[in-house]
Formats: C-alpha cells, structure tokens, sequence
C-alpha cells in the first residue's frame, strides 16, 4: 500500500483502483501529483498483483470479484479510519471501474467516482479496427495458457503483471454479454449513489464510447458525466489505455482530474 498524505485533515481523500495486471507503483506518479495538490491519494495491489502477489500464483485463488468485495473494501475501511470526515473519491483505471461496483458489506460511502479507460472486457466494444487481435489475444490465447499454466503470464504479452488463474479466465469469458450481465446485480454497483466523472482517451482500443456506455449502466444510481481526451488535434500525442497516467500527462491531462476530484458539492 502506498499513500500520498499532504495534511491531516483534508475535506477528501482519493483512493485507486488498479487495472488488471497493473501494480500501484504505476500509479504513484499520479497519486504524488494528487497529493501535493492538496488531495491525498491512496495506491494499493490487488491480490495477486505486485506486493500482494505472493510465492507463486499457480496456488493463489483470487478473482475479479474478489479485487472488489475484499480488496477495495478493505482499502474504503483504512481510508475511512485515516480520515473519518473526509469525502471518499474512487478513481478506477480500466477494469479498475466495475472492481469499484463489486464492493460489498458495511463500507464506508463512496461520495464521488472517476472512471479512466473504463471497460467490461466484452469483445463487443473493442475498437473495431483491432477487435478480432483483442479477440484472440485476451479471449482465445488468454484462457488457454492460464489452463495451461496455472496462471497467465501477462508480462508477455505487454501487461505489467501477470494474473491469477481466476482472474484471466473471468476475463476470458467476459466475451460474451450474457457473462457481463450480472455485474449491476453484485455488490454495490447499483447502489453506489455518487457523482461521476467518465474520461475516455479518443485513442484507446478498450475503452471505446460504448464500452463506457456499457460500464455506467452498471452504476444506476451514479449521475455521470462524460469527457472524451481528444488526442487527435493533438499533433505526436498518444494516450491509449495507459497514456493517461504517465508523468507526461501531468500539464495537460492530469488537471482535468484533479479539477474533478476537488470540485465543490
């Protein structure tokens, strides 16, 4: 766990929520930047992932749902305790967004949400220009080494991290949209009532408008707004799905969030 504290008592204090196969330490830069701002920002792994990875993953059971009802539960529980008056803000990265959904039992409220490149993992809102690549790289390719292996070696194949067995193959079937369907139905996520903010990179291949669409149907009860980062007036500028939190978003995109995140009531 890694945490950005700039004072004692802030009015709100920001918690995040990694992409699948993505460790905290990728985050820090943003979270530090956050911090100094006068936000202070949690990081954390998953189990599984980074620092919570563990011995060997062939052994470890941890799913996607887990990440949610156990993980960022447990991290809404120690935000809470650091700052009992301060406003919880979940910002979720990627599949980091419906993790955020999957929160269950007696957390503290979320009072606002910031989804970056969200997405379910369903083909169908792949960008249609690499959607039969994705297809078989995270539905086909993915599934098959996890059985093979025990767990799937992401680090191959461009991720971070590699991930849990139950984790790779959730998203292997995440496909289809009968395997997504239950996901307003676990947790939280219809009933996280909270403001939300959605960005949306113009160039990323997952998180697509409809995928984003897709993502905030989970979350009825949430009012959100959306704001797409057009990177194509941009000249030599690309975000894609990770683009976002590198220090070289810092003076042009990371103040969007940050003007978000500290937004009165």
């Amino acid at each position: 766990m890694y945490a950005s504290i700039p004072h004692s008592h802030p009015p709100y204090v920001a918690i995040i929520n990694s992409g699948a196969g993505i460790p905290k330490n990728f985050y820090e830069p943003f979270a530090s930047w956050l911090a100094d701002k006068g936000v202070p920002t949690i990081t954390y792994d998953y189990r599984g992932i980074g620092g919570s990875r563990g011995k060997s993953l062939r052994h470890l059971s941890a799913s996607i749902q887990d990440w949610g009802s156990k993980d960022c539960a447990a991290i809404l529980k120690y935000a809470h305790g650091l700052y009992p008056e301060a406003r919880i803000q979940v910002v979720g990265h990627s599949i980091g967004g419906i993790v955020t959904g999957f929160v269950t039992g007696s957390a503290p409220r979320i009072d606002r949400l910031l989804f970056i490149s969200p997405h379910t993992g369903y083909v169908g809102d792949y960008d249609s220009r690499s959607r039969w690549k994705m297809f078989v790289l995270w539905h086909v390719l993915m599934p098959l080494l996890t059985r093979l292996m025990g767990y799937f070696p992401g680090r191959a194949f461009g991720l971070p991290e590699d991930l849990p067995a139950r984790v790779a193959l959730e998203w292997g079937r995440r496909r289809f949209k009968w395997s997504i369907a239950s996901d307003s139905s676990y947790g939280s996520c219809s009933h996280i009532d909270a403001k939300a903010l959605s960005l949306r990179p113009s160039d990323d291949l997952f998180a697509t408008e409809s995928a984003v669409r897709r993502v905030e149907s989970r979350f009825g009860a949430a009012r959100f707004t959306d704001f797409v980062l057009d990177v194509a007036s941009k000249s030599n500028t690309r975000l894609g799905h990770f683009g976002f939190f590198r220090p070289a978003s810092r003076d042009q995109w990371w103040p969007v969030a940050l003007a978000w995140l500290q937004e009165e009531q």
